[in-house]
């Protein structure tokens, strides 16, 4: 069917706005597309950057909790063995004394207060 000329430009001319519009709409689409997926890619990236921050300092804390830890126990330890040494060299008579004050202020420690 043979359509009359201003009828046929017109239908060209839609055609034509219709293709125009088609592939504006086709590059915003991708535009947009490219823009997400940069800002997700941007995302992703410093949301890793934050965990392997945290998982480091995490490390770090542990490490130096660890070493008070042993810092600690190494100082308890050398202390207890002083004492153990320094006891050992006391005479009978000063190990007994010694005991029997400790007893005694335990003793008074424990007791119960009289009002």
């Amino acid at each position: 069917m043979h359509l009359p000329e201003p009828i046929a430009d017109a239908a060209d001319k839609a055609q034509d706005l219709y293709s125009e519009t088609a592939d504006k709409a086709k590059d915003l689409y991708e535009t947009a597309t490219d823009k997400a997926k940069g800002l997700y890619s941007d995302a992703a990236d410093k949301a890793k950057d934050a965990a392997d921050k945290a998982k480091d300092l995490y490390g770090d804390a542990a490490d130096k909790a660890k070493d008070l830890y042993e810092d600690a126990t190494g100082s308890v330890k050398d202390a207890s063995e002083k004492a153990v040494k320094a006891f050992n060299k006391l005479s009978t008579t000063q190990k007994v004394v010694g005991v029997a004050l400790l007893a005694a202020v335990l003793g008074y420690i424990i007791a119960p207060k009289k009002k």
